[in-house]
């Protein structure tokens, strides 16, 4: 009896827990300020109320580090002219500045790694910027509006630039025809798109959205020295059949190649993948996985021929043997298509026998199949 209404407590606990209404964190103040604690223990700034036209927003706020200037905190705060960003801020949210058009300067501190998404819209009087050298991402229209910004100072390094982040500058507006960098990120093409480019050696990064729709384009080559391409950076190049992608790569956005806008039998326009679309590349790469998990097609230049060498590392040994218990767990993100080739040493699909006949081999019983050859 005990046992059972115990049972039945928790169900209705568990219930009650599900459908529970979580209330946000409790917004706190101090001066001008609102501000909550994050999970970590940091302040994230959530709105200003004040109406100074010089700012220096401060580094802690009732005792805690402000790490974080939450989405539209100083949106539409049309008395700001120059503000000062500290030090210890890691993220600028969504809408952070929006419409604050009487700023002319911003002052970023030197722990800034993420501006989001439409951060700066519309911030009409600013003129110049210097971006952190510890910037990592950028988020889509940043800087967007920003019509008098002419000057910008660009981190030296990889930096991950959403779509449309300087619309309408005057900084993009002055840019030649052509290649746009920003920084060492390739940001656009500007003008009519060559059916052939090749992106120069020490660019690091394409931004999202880079080539998009450019249908005129057939051929691309990208240096080693590129380690990010963003989401959408070749989407709907309808004209480009197949790229080379280096093993420098470390990341490939959603849609970054191999999709284009269609139309289905209603007239809807839908997301498809581009027929006969495929990518070259070493196995074991970030251009590998994001084939396999787009349903691209995939040459791979440097693949094992060894059977029982699942990992591709030119070796049967334990790992393989890992390697296939872990993608038949679905632990393993590697390709299944590849890891079958070479771990289906039976040849009658992948399973966990496969598995035991390596072992076996290992071991060095009489396996009657080619393993290790």
């Amino acid at each position: 009896m005990c046992k059972r209404f115990f049972s039945a407590a928790i169900v209705v606990s568990l219930l009650l827990m599900m459908f529970a209404v979580v209330p946000a964190a409790s917004a706190l103040t101090s001066g001008d300020y609102s501000y909550v604690v994050k999970d970590d223990g940091t302040a994230r700034i959530t709105d200003y109320s004040g109406s100074a036209e010089t700012l220096v927003i401060p580094s802690r706020l009732g005792g805690y580090t402000v790490s974080e200037i939450g989405e539209d905190a100083f949106g539409f705060s049309y008395t700001l002219r120059d503000v000062t960003i500290p030090d210890t801020v890691r993220v600028i949210d969504a809408l952070a500045f929006e419409y604050c058009d009487s700023i002319t300067s911003v002052t970023f501190g030197s722990g800034v790694e993420q501006i989001g998404e439409s951060a700066f819209w519309f911030c009409m009087a600013l003129t110049e910027i210097t971006l952190p050298d510890s910037l990592c991402e950028m988020g889509d229209w940043v800087f967007s509006g920003c019509s008098a910004l002419s000057e910008i100072d660009f981190p030296d390094q990889a930096v991950r630039i959403g779509s449309y982040v300087f619309e309408d500058t005057a900084w993009y507006l002055s840019q030649p025809a052509g290649l746009i960098f920003a920084g060492q990120t390739l940001y656009t093409v500007k003008g009519d798109c060559p059916a052939s480019v090749t992106i120069p050696d020490g660019t690091l990064a394409i931004a999202d959205s880079a080539f998009s729709a450019r249908t005129a384009l057939t051929s691309v080559t990208i240096p080693d020295s590129v380690r990010i391409i963003g989401w959408a950076a070749f989407y709907g190049c309808t004209g480009l059949s197949d790229v080379y992608i280096p093993d420098t790569v470390e990341f490939i956005g959603e849609l970054a190649f191999g999709y284009c806008n269609t139309r289905d039998s209603s007239g809807k326009v839908v997301r498809s993948a581009i027929e006969g679309f495929g990518i070259t590349a070493n196995v074991n790469t970030a251009a590998e996985s994001y084939a396999a998990n787009s349903g691209i097609g995939f040459s791979a230049l440097n693949e094992t021929t060894i059977l029982g060498d699942a990992d591709n590392d030119y070796l049967v040994s334990i790992d393989d043997v890992t390697l296939i218990q872990r993608v038949l767990a679905n632990l393993a993100s590697d390709p299944f298509d590849r890891i079958s080739r070479h771990g289906d040493v039976s040849a009658d699909g992948l399973d966990i026998t496969d598995a035991t006949y390596i072992q076996q081999y290992l071991a060095h019983y009489t396996v009657r199949y080619a393993i290790g050859k």
